[in-house]
């Protein structure tokens, strides 16, 4: 009986072994024999910073003392895009900065670890920059095919005043002028 107790324990633990590898913010990156330094969330100007870090990395080669860079990492930001902000004093601390700025703030772990990606090995990955994937759970009307009825969003609230509950449907019509009522 013990030996059955087992079984079953490690049948129904058997999804707890796989680890999640939680990646930790990224705003450095490499290309080529370059760094940048680059905390948004532009793609289009990530593969900007990339495109010029390898530009670099060939000029380099060709001649030793003809740097674009001078020998220093370039830094972007979507504040000013497709600019080396390092001429106006931005460091890698700015572009780290701005790499934690653009992390979600409020998340629920199930929407976060529905973005996860599974290894071969059985784990999961999830990078910093993750957006939550949140499924619709509206309910929906099937009694009305030719008009929808609108749902709330999801975070509102809706306050229905517990008078208006216990009325029956047909005494919906306006009264006189009451503004208000604390019942």
């Amino acid at each position: 009986m013990r030996a059955l107790a087992f079984v079953l324990c490690a049948l129904f633990s058997a999804p707890a072994f796989a680890q999640i590898y939680y990646l930790p913010v990224q705003y450095q990156h490499i290309a080529g024999s370059e760094t940048f330094y680059y905390g948004g969330m532009n793609p289009y100007l990530h593969q900007y910073g990339v495109r010029e870090a390898v530009i670099e990395t060939i000029r380099s080669n060709q001649n030793e003392f003809n740097h674009r860079f001078a020998r220093h990492s370039a830094v972007y930001s979507d504040v000013f895009p497709y600019r080396d902000l390092t001429v106006y004093g931005f460091t890698s601390a700015d572009a780290a900065n701005e790499a934690n700025w653009n992390q979600p703030r409020y998340y629920r772990k199930v929407d976060l670890l529905r973005a996860a990606v599974a290894q071969d090995d059985g784990s999961w990955l999830l990078a910093a920059s993750a957006r939550p994937v949140v499924r619709d759970t509206r309910p929906t009307d099937i009694r009305s095919t030719t008009r929808a009825v609108p749902a709330t969003r999801r975070g509102e609230i809706i306050i229905i005043p517990k008078n208006l509950l216990d009325r029956p449907l047909k005494d919906f019509a306006p009264r006189g002028k009451q503004v208000a009522s604390a019942s």
